[in-house]
């Protein structure tokens, strides 16, 4: 018959019974044997709901650094860094120390210093300080900056950061010495206003409060104040000395 199928188990020993010959052959309907086989590999497929990859927040994180990174670059770029000269503190060993100051190279009326790190962290707790500026918000999370700056050395007391193994990287907005006394300041904090893919950031600068020597060094008062307390220290302590001349 076309529509069966014989299907023989492994030989085993014949029982040893006179006149009875054994014959384990079983016969089965190829089409309920068919059946059967395809009844055992059914299997049930559902679709599976999840996120787009691109809106993945390490993915989207890594283009948002990207982007805030060439802002960073566009403001650096256009600001005052060319104009000032950072300086190490010789040690008595003749070595460069990691003792930083940063100068101006040229008489300045006007002076602008822009922030530009590696150091970008998106975060929903870290809370902003003078090392963690935070510059916006973008998907769900507040975006941070810290300083990227090194200098290659290990020991500043033994060697020399011209001759490391590794390339110091310096921005000098983030080596502007701080003071406690902001009359003896003459740079301040202030913001930048960019906007990237319609969200609102504040780029970190530092602008003069005052016009600035070849050869000054650039200072900062520690704690924050308003453009309006600066002017009206620096105006007092002017009509002081004119007034101590007379």
């Amino acid at each position: 018959d076309p529509c069966m199928v014989t299907i023989r188990p492994e030989p085993r020993p014949k029982k040893k019974a006179k006149g009875e010959p054994e014959d384990d052959t079983i016969k089965i309907s190829r089409f309920d044997l068919m059946t059967d086989y395809a009844k055992r590999k059914e299997e049930t497929w559902v679709p599976l709901e999840y996120p787009s990859p691109a809106d993945e927040f390490e993915f989207q994180s890594a283009i948002w650094k990207g982007l805030v990174k060439s802002a960073m670059q566009d403001a650096f770029e256009k600001s005052s860094e060319g104009k000032v000269c950072i300086q190490s503190k010789v040690l008595s060993d003749s070595k460069v120390s990691t003792t930083l100051r940063v100068v101006c190279v040229a008489d300045a009326s006007k002076l602008t210093l822009a922030a530009i790190s590696n150091n970008i962290t998106f975060s929903k707790t870290l809370t902003e300080s003078s090392t963690n500026i935070c510059l916006g918000e973008c998907i769900g999370h507040k975006v941070f900056i810290k300083s990227s700056n090194h200098y290659g050395v290990t020991d500043e007391q033994k060697r020399d950061i011209r001759q490391s193994d590794r390339s110091a990287c310096l921005s000098a907005f983030w080596i502007v010495n701080r003071v406690d006394d902001f009359r003896a300041a003459n740079m301040q904090s202030s913001t930048k206003d960019i906007t990237i893919k319609g969200k609102q950031f504040k780029l970190p600068i530092l602008v003069n409060t005052r016009p600035i020597k070849k050869g000054e060094e650039l200072i900062i008062y520690k704690h924050p104040t308003t453009d309006l307390e600066i002017k009206a220290v620096f105006k007092g302590n002017g009509k002081g000395k004119r007034g101590k001349g007379k």
